[in-house]
């Protein structure tokens, strides 16, 4: 352990407090994202304004946001460790967050972005056009036979 300063102490949960404020913890960094490695169980890396990383025990990492909505706790999954790099979750963490500040859920604005892309792909010109086909052919299977 460090020495503390002239008026900073340790709070009992082991965080350094300086003059009764407690001293945000660092931001992550790459390096300290890569070099993250797995405990026996999940453990939570935090970066800043409820971003953090979860490393799993198996080692997989996940970034995940922790927000308040409506009076409740929420998480959202912004995406896999290195697949979605320092700088994009902290990018998707401030879109989160600019809804947040609409009075728009993001896990809700999330699940119905997915619904519209599903709808778009099943409505599409071609999805009919097989549909369509696939009902002519089998009629026709039926009068034949």
């Amino acid at each position: 352990m460090r020495p503390l300063t002239a008026g900073a102490y340790r709070d009992i949960f082991g965080g350094i407090r300086i003059n009764h404020k407690k001293v945000p913890a660092m931001p992550l960094t790459d390096t300290s994202c890569k070099n993250a490695k797995p405990s026996e169980k999940a453990r939570k890396l935090s970066d800043s304004a409820g971003l953090y990383l979860e490393v799993m025990p198996n080692g997989s990492k996940y970034w995940r946001l922790k927000y308040r909505f409506a009076g409740k706790e929420k998480r959202l999954a912004l995406g896999v460790y290195p697949a979605v790099g320092l700088k994009e979750a902290r990018d998707k963490r401030d879109a989160a967050r600019k809804l947040l500040s609409n009075n728009i859920d993001p896990s809700q604005a999330k699940k119905e972005e997915k619904h519209q892309v599903l709808l778009r792909q099943e409505n599409s010109f071609e999805t009919i056009a097989r549909e369509w086909y696939g009902r002519r052919n089998i009629s026709a299977n039926l009068r034949v036979g």
